[in-house]
């Protein structure tokens, strides 16, 4: 996602918690800004509503609709309500290899034309960009360009998005629109040194990577912040961090590093303590996942890590911990980042990654799991990741995977988050699918809402939905999940896929399942094993409220279940 400064503007913002009206509605992040829907909003354009089939654009929208834009003077207009606002997020497709502009107007006054790529947007379940789409699995349509706007616009003026004489493309797809007042740009703090001081200068064609190594130095020999002013500023190459650091910005709407070589790009963390990253905004060029994990944070912080309002956008991962060679990555603090349009994961605390707390963060748009806590045991990783905890964050329009994720370790905790309209995975997977340490000790899923989830996997046709806890290569047992609202699952509610005998010690309490499009609970596999269920409910499911296909697997029904 791109982002540039006009001097013009929108309007609204409010600090909310996810889809407020549900019964988790203090769930997930606190969101900055106002989402808008594009088919909520009035149109002469086509709304376009999911069909049920996967591999769409609808398929992959917010709340699973979109308003299209086909012909001249087509529009979509949105009127927020609240506050008034200096940028603009637009969520968008347009046709494959192309771009264009679409025309902004506020109060029926043109202000700008924002312009739009193709770029980063169709891929298939192979995750390379613009395939021929000859295996009918084309996915990944949306993208998102976000701008800062300098004259604010008083709340309630109307904000249209109009395919105008300038829109020359065959179509415009508008998903949503965020609206959020920037705070002022932070000013540079004392003991600091900044990018500029070594040669540095944004914007324009300058490869500033030399400048980011040279100030890096600096600031570590004469232990100074580094601090990025506000512009772009492009950077040709990874950067290697090989001791401590502290990098301020002045914020994620105003300093921005633009990694301009794919495959090549980010911060690597060798092993060091005290790395510490504030207030800026990341752009990768990733439209595939290449020769491996591509993140924009990488690698291992031994203690002190600390990432926090940092925007990531078009990287392969946004952050990928876990450096290998029983070097750990202990106690990280990831808090009030937007990871967004990730060929891959959002957050993976991958193999030996202790301790750390990732708080307060939205995913939306990934291609993998949005949050993920896989304990790999592979490049001599020597422990199992553990006591990790995701509080408080939102996973949105995942096209690949799933909206959280847990494949082992012990004491790692999902709390308080949400995950919303995740394409064809479900919104928690609990699982052994792939190698690595198995679950021991505790596990907790706790509050979690969880909407519009599931669908057809690519890979192997499975339907998904809600929950899948699935025994692949290991038995599972320890986990409790609890307190949680299901809302429209694709499929089933809590799907568990018992392939492997053992599994006991795990519960399920304080469930709601709500319009599952098949059955509430669903039980399959072979193996024998155990599983807890208290005050689970299901209502309004489209098949059976249970379907039992594994008889060794032994249901235990407490008190006050009902529906299944």
């Amino acid at each position: 996602m791109a982002f540039r400064a006009f001097a013009f503007t929108l309007i609204i913002i409010t600090l909310c918690g996810i889809m407020p009206g549900y019964a988790g509605a203090s769930r997930g992040c606190m969101k900055a800004w106002t989402t808008y829907e594009a088919e909520s909003g009035s149109t002469n354009g086509t709304i376009l509503t999911w069909d049920g089939n996967r591999g769409t654009a609808a398929s992959e929208s917010s709340s699973r609709s979109c308003v299209k834009l086909s012909s001249p003077g087509q529009y979509v207009t949105v009127t927020p309500h609240c506050i008034a606002s200096n940028t603009i997020l637009v969520r968008y497709s347009i046709p494959k290899g192309t771009s264009g502009t679409v025309g902004l107007y506020v109060n029926g006054v043109k202000l700008m034309d924002l312009s739009l790529t193709s770029r980063f947007i169709y891929k298939n379940n192979g995750f390379h960009n613009n395939p021929d789409g000859s295996d009918g699995s084309v996915c990944d349509y949306f993208d998102e360009m976000r701008y800062v706007l300098t004259r604010p616009i008083p709340a309630g003026a109307t904000v249209t998005l109009q395919k105008d004489a300038k829109s020359t493309l065959s179509f415009y797809l508008i998903d949503l629109v965020d609206l959020e007042w920037a705070p002022a740009a932070l000013t540079q703090p004392k003991n600091s040194i900044s990018i500029a001081d070594h040669g540095g200068v944004p914007g324009g064609e300058i490869d500033n990577y030399g400048a980011l190594a040279s100030s890096i130095a600096a600031a570590q020999s004469q232990n100074k912040v580094l601090w990025i002013p506000p512009g772009v500023w492009n950077i040709g190459r990874r950067v290697n961090v090989t001791s401590k650091i502290t990098i301020r910005g002045a914020g994620m709407w105003y300093s921005k590093l633009n990694f301009t070589t794919q495959h090549d790009s980010g911060f690597w963390l060798a092993g060091v303590p005290n790395c510490r990253f504030y207030d800026f905004s990341m752009e990768g060029q990733e439209i595939d996942r290449g020769d491996g994990s591509k993140p924009a944070f990488g690698g291992a912080c031994t203690s002190g890590g600390v990432l926090q309002n940092i925007w990531i956008d078009h990287f392969v991962n946004g952050f990928w911990m876990g450096l290998g060679n029983k070097t750990y990555n202990n106690g990280f603090r990831i808090i009030g980042c937007r990871i967004r349009n990730t060929v891959a994961d959002g957050v993976n605390c991958c193999g030996g990654t202790f301790g750390t707390l990732i708080r307060n963060c939205d995913v939306r748009g990934s291609g993998d799991d949005a949050f993920a806590v896989w304990p790999a045991d592979d490049h001599g990783v020597g422990q199992a990741s553990h006591d990790n905890t995701i509080e408080n964050c939102t996973a949105e329009c995942v096209w690949n995977a799933n909206g959280f994720a847990l494949y082992g370790g012990y004491n790692n905790k999902i709390i308080s988050c949400s995950a919303s309209d995740i394409a064809t995975y479900n919104g928690i997977n609990i699982s052994t699918v792939f190698p690595g340490f198995g679950f021991s000790g505790a596990n907790t899923v706790d509050g979690v809402t969880l909407i519009r989830c599931g669908g057809l996997c690519y890979d192997d046709n499975q339907q998904y939905g809600g929950i899948w806890f699935v025994t692949s290569l290991a038995p599972i047992s320890g986990v409790t999940i609890r307190n949680i609202d299901i809302i429209d699952p694709i499929h089933a509610g809590i799907k568990i896929q018992n392939d492997l005998s053992g599994s006991t010690g795990n519960t399920f309490t304080n469930i709601a399942i709500t319009g599952a499009g098949g059955y509430g609970v669903w039980i399959l596999g072979s193996g024998s094993g155990k599983a807890i269920f208290a005050h689970v409910v299901n209502t309004k499911s489209a098949s059976l409220g249970l379907c039992d296909e594994d008889k060794q697997f032994t249901i235990s029904r407490e008190t006050s279940n009902s529906g299944w």
